[in-house]
């Protein structure tokens, strides 16, 4: 076994890629997963774990960080690429296409079996934020800080709602984050206060990540699914328009503005929805058995 300084991202990136070119795709995930926790913004890492998953065959799991990827770098063609492959192996014809497309004019054609081995310097994010809140990408966080980031989203998976305010909080309060990693922080925070029936304090995580992170197609759906909860629906649907718009083929925003038309008693809206959602690959459970009861296919 290679032993590493567990707070060296580089050495850990460049184990990733030797674990790929060697087939062990097992060992790059948790190679490169590590890497992204502790730089969450960088390009190169979100790339290596998405290579990891896809070949391990987990093409679910890749889209994320390849999208993560390309939405912080808007010109990396080989990410298009890569996630062309990874949604035609989920049979999702349209975005492989629309894809393959994208990465055909910035200059790739196909994909090499080379793998980066260095891990370059964090990209600046490509979403304005305040000038108070904006800092170098490379700005010192004590560890313990990201450790609460990491154990928020923990909690948030395990439905540990008290759990999730408590460390995303004790990250916040640090003050040591600032930009993306703070918005990141209030948007944990509001989905923990969303689910915990504490609409206001939701709403007010929110806004703070969207005054940090204008525009951020995540936060806004999120948000709007908040909104629609709590009955605001007209300002859901704002939300979630501005969410597509942002990011239109996002797939989530369509099932979830979906859902709120069939709670509306808008079906003819919520199915268009609806499909568009499932044509894009979203596969949310409630999406799926809600498209059946309606009768609407979903091969």
């Amino acid at each position: 076994a290679i032993e590493l300084n567990p707070k060296a991202a580089a050495p850990r990136f460049a184990r990733g890629g030797l674990h790929l070119r060697r087939g062990n795709a097992d060992a790059a995930i948790t190679d490169f997963r590590e890497v992204v926790r502790m730089r969450p913004n960088n390009v190169f890492a979100l790339f290596g774990l998405g290579s990891a998953y896809a070949q391990a065959k987990d093409w679910r799991s890749a889209i994320a960080p390849l999208t993560d990827a390309i939405e912080r770098k808007p010109d990396y063609g080989v990410a298009y690429r890569l996630r062309a492959e990874v949604y035609k192996a989920l049979g999702n014809s349209a975005m492989a296409d629309a894809d393959k497309a994208a990465a055909k004019r910035l200059g790739v054609k196909e994909l090499s079996r080379t793998t980066p081995v260095a891990l370059p310097d964090e990209p600046k994010p490509i979403i304005e934020v305040p000038p108070e809140a904006r800092a170098s990408a490379n700005a010192p966080v004590d560890t313990f800080v990201l450790e609460a980031l990491a154990e928020c989203a923990r909690a948030n998976a395990n439905k540990d709602w008290d759990q999730a305010v408590a460390t995303c909080t004790r990250a916040i309060d640090s003050r040591q984050l600032t930009g993306t990693r703070l918005a990141g922080a209030h948007a944990d925070r509001a989905i923990a206060h969303d689910e915990a029936m504490r609409p206001e304090q939701a709403m007010a995580d929110y806004d703070m990540a969207l005054k940090l992170s204008p525009g951020n197609a995540v936060f806004l759906a999120n948000r709007a699914v908040s909104l629609a909860k709590d009955g605001h629906v007209d300002r859901a649907m704002a939300d979630f328009q501005a969410a597509i718009t942002r990011k239109p083929a996002f797939g989530y925003a369509y099932a979830m503005r979906g859902l709120t038309h069939l709670a509306a008693g808008n079906t003819a809206l919520a199915k268009a929805d609806m499909r568009k959602a499932y044509d894009l690959g979203e596969r949310h459970p409630v999406l799926v058995e809600k498209m059946q009861a309606l009768g609407l296919q979903t091969p």
